[in-house]
């Protein structure tokens, strides 16, 4: 079950309140009436961190960062309305993202397959995207640290454009805050964290007209993991160009 707990941190907010998720999924619906089912763009920026209490390797991990329709069947129903999103790691089979300790600051560094991906039911349309290392932040270091990443979709009448950013390694030992966070998730096109580019892919799907009759219209965040939670610090939800 997903819990609140709090985090000491030297920057501000300090102590910090997070979500906590162990193979659960979290789903928020928006507030689309001002733009309807006619947006464009949109990007979904996660302050969060990645326990580990021993240094191991982060092992058969998803985490699917999108848009469903609705909160009653979103992305890991077998009833799936409809999602769109990206995804580290694979929906049906093991992957593992290695452990660096990071001078006292560890984080999880990753090449392995990632995909923008629609799902409907159980049916799953995706491509694989490239094979550039990200970073995932995790806890346990010497100085606390939250780290940061997002989910984009871009549409029109026909197609979805899902992607996916995170930290650059030589970013993942930092802290990224609330000003850093606030900073980077309003920036169009690719956004720098940190002073460094974030590893960034995008893949266009053609669906046809009406793909998204059932609107895109609730945050969707699945986290699975054999071993480690995800914290979720903040969540910050940006229409951009």
């Amino acid at each position: 079950m997903a819990v609140i707990g709090q985090q000491a941190f030297v920057l501000a907010p300090n102590p910090d309140k997070y979500l906590s998720l162990a193979n659960e999924e979290f789903v928020r619906r928006l507030d689309l009436s001002l733009f309807g089912n006619n947006w464009k763009k949109i990007r979904i920026g996660l302050n969060c961190s990645f326990t580990n209490t021993g240094g191991g390797d982060l092992s058969n991990f998803k985490l699917f960062v999108g848009l469903c329709s609705g909160t009653t069947y979103p992305f890991q129903s077998q009833q799936c309305l409809n999602a769109v999103g990206y995804i580290w790691g694979h929906w049906d089979t093991v992957q593992n993202a290695g452990y660096v300790a990071g001078g006292g600051n560890p984080y999880y560094l990753g090449g392995i397959s990632y995909y923008g991906l629609r799902k409907v039911g159980q049916n799953i349309n995706s491509a694989t995207i490239g094979s550039a290392s990200w970073a995932f932040t995790a806890t346990g270091g010497s100085v606390e640290r939250r780290g940061w990443l997002c989910g984009e979709i871009e549409r029109n009448a026909t197609q979805g454009f899902p992607g996916g950013k995170t930290l650059p390694s030589t970013s993942a030992t930092a802290d990224v805050w609330y000003e850093h966070s606030a900073y980077v998730n309003g920036q169009g096109g690719q956004p720098y964290i940190l002073e460094n580019a974030a590893p960034s892919n995008t893949q266009g799907f053609t669906f046809g007209a009406g793909w998204d009759a059932n609107p895109l219209d609730t945050v969707d965040i699945y986290w699975h993991s054999n071993v480690y939670a995800m914290r979720i610090y903040s969540i910050w939800v940006c229409f951009t160009p």
